[in-house]
């Protein structure tokens, strides 16, 4: 995949956006553990520097912005100065809806209209008191997120050998022992290596039909965003 793409989430520092935002840094951090991207957030940023330029420069260089939009989020000129800069830099914006607001009423947020996730419009918190279910739309946000950085990707599928191949293979093996068993047998009147020789086929036999009972290759399916 190269180097992992960088993702800011940009949020308000209120308890019930950080409460959200720990749920939904988790499905996150699933992709950030295999090397598919990485997070910077707040607490990176604090473990970094105290410096606003440097601060500045960090942000730069990731290559998606995150905003995790509630009514503290508005009200909060570092997030929305985080959200400009974004804006400025040509930086991808996918935001978030965390909690209901008129944000409708914000032209700053409504030029995002059709990148806002969920994508029915719904905050976040109303789908999780919905479902009864936090994970559920937060792996779909997450999910939707991966699609738009990584529209390559599609899913992971177990691939499927040439069953009949395999199929022939062992059968002719199988055909080959006894033949060779009985010719053996035949010629020598020996049962003990007429036996061996059709286990050593039989043997053969099921190599040949591992890769059919027990598939184990695993190949990445290609499909673009959005087909």
């Amino acid at each position: 995949m190269g180097t992992p793409k960088k993702i800011f989430f940009s949020y308000s520092n209120q308890a019930e956006d950080l409460e959200l935002y720990k749920k939904i840094n988790k499905h996150f951090a699933a992709y950030a553990g295999i090397g598919l991207l990485g997070i910077i957030d707040r607490a990176e940023l604090f473990k970094l520097t105290a410096d606003k330029a440097a601060i500045i420069e960090i942000l730069r260089s990731s290559d998606i912005t995150i905003p995790l939009l509630s009514i503290d989020y508005i009200n909060d000129e570092e997030c929305l100065q985080q959200l400009e800069n974004a804006s400025g830099n040509n930086k991808l914006i996918i935001p978030v809806l965390l909690r209901d607001f008129d944000w409708e009423a914000f032209n700053g947020i409504t030029r995002y209209r059709n990148q806002i996730l969920p994508n029915d419009l719904t905050p976040v918190e109303n789908h999780i008191s919905q479902a009864g279910n936090d994970d559920t739309v937060f792996k779909e946000i997450a999910q939707q997120v991966k699609a738009v950085i990584f529209p390559e990707i599609g899913k992971l599928q177990v691939q499927k050998p040439a069953h009949t191949f395999y199929y022939i293979i062992a059968a002719t093996v199988l055909v080959i022992g006894i033949l060779a068993a009985w010719f053996i047998y035949d010629m020598k009147a020996d049962y003990r290596i007429s036996i061996a020789a059709f286990l050593m086929s039989a043997v053969i036999a099921m190599i040949a039909l591992k890769n059919v009972l027990f598939p184990n290759k695993v190949k990445l399916k290609s499909q673009g965003y959005g087909k």
